[in-house]
């Protein structure tokens, strides 16, 4: 994938506190016709591990709701981005981390993670977006009963 980051926005983005979604586009989240979820410009996250990046196009399928709490949490909200965070996270078993390399110049590296890495990623990312602390805790304590099995699944996935 191509960067489409200067060193003045890496920069900008490495002075955010960590768990904050830098350029939040003001379009709102696509679907196709499978209700996928893709953004139409690359999301960047100032995190603990560095700046992470959700690619334009990339396929999501966003909060993973049970249908029968939807009246409780419903599918989209505040969360969606940090949700496509959180599915990049157990679809590649990490994160793509942008940095700098010896000679300054900005690169992309992956970093592996577990699951709990990636469902706490998610809790921290939705604080940061201001999601109520019931909500994202309900869906945090969620991923850690049953995510196991999307988190598996990829694992399988990912040895083909």
């Amino acid at each position: 994938m191509t960067l489409n980051l200067t060193i003045e926005q890496y920069n900008e983005i490495m002075a955010l506190p960590d768990w904050t979604i830098w350029n939040d586009p003001a379009n709102h989240d696509c679907e196709n016709k499978n209700y996928d979820n893709y953004y139409l410009e690359t999301i960047y996250a100032k995190t603990p591990y560095g700046i992470i990046c959700l690619d334009a196009g990339r396929i999501v399928n966003g909060a993973s709701i049970p249908y029968l709490i939807q009246w409780l949490i419903p599918k989209s909200g505040k969360y969606n981005r940090c949700a496509g965070f959180h599915d990049v996270g157990y679809e590649d078993g990490g994160f793509w981390i942008i940095t700098l390399d010896s000679e300054g110049r900005l690169i992309r590296v992956f970093i592996k993670l577990k699951q709990q890495e990636v469902d706490y990623a998610y809790l921290k990312l939705m604080q940061g977006r201001g999601v109520s602390k019931w909500n994202r805790n309900i869906q945090y304590r969620g991923l850690r009963v049953g995510g196991w099995y999307q988190w598996n699944k990829y694992r399988k996935l990912n040895l083909k």
